[in-house]
Formats: structure tokens, sequence, C-alpha cells
């Protein structure tokens, strides 16, 4: 039954693959400093996928410190190449 279960999980793909996300590691949250990173969501009308970058800081996880909110990644990602 083990193995079953082994060979099911190589199987599964990346959920979380951070290859959509190209200014991960690139930015840093202007209110605490923190480095932000690229998550997504299901949500609106339509359960589509939402992509948008989010401070580390805060994440439960590292206590909440940071109130910035998540940012649109197309937004973010469009204004970036403008400006280069």
């Amino acid at each position: 039954m083990q193995t079953m279960l082994d060979g099911r999980k190589s199987c599964r793909p990346r959920q979380n693959a951070n290859s959509d996300y190209v200014l991960t590691g690139f930015i840093t949250c202007r209110s605490c400093g923190g480095s932000m990173s690229g998550e997504s969501s299901i949500g609106g009308r339509n359960n589509k996928r939402i992509r948008h970058y989010v401070c580390l800081n805060h994440s439960p996880k590292r206590g909440s410190t940071c109130a910035t909110k998540a940012v649109n990644a197309d937004y973010l990602e469009t204004t970036v190449k403008l400006v280069l």
C-alpha cells in the first residue's frame, strides 16, 4: 500500500511553482523591508487563479508583523516592464 502511495506522490505536479513569479527575490516590502514572494489563490466570480506578491512578514508563521497587503502580480510586473 505504501509503495502505491509513494508512486502517486511523484506523479503530482507542483502546485506552487515559482516560475510564474519573475520578481520573487528582487522586490522588497516598502513598510518593513522584508522580501516579497509570489502566491496565488482561487477567487472571483469565475473562480479564476489570482496571482499576487505578498510580504513574507505578513504571514502568521512570521508573527504577522507587517501590515502590507498583497499586490496584484500582473499590475506589478507590467509596471516594472514599463519602467525598464
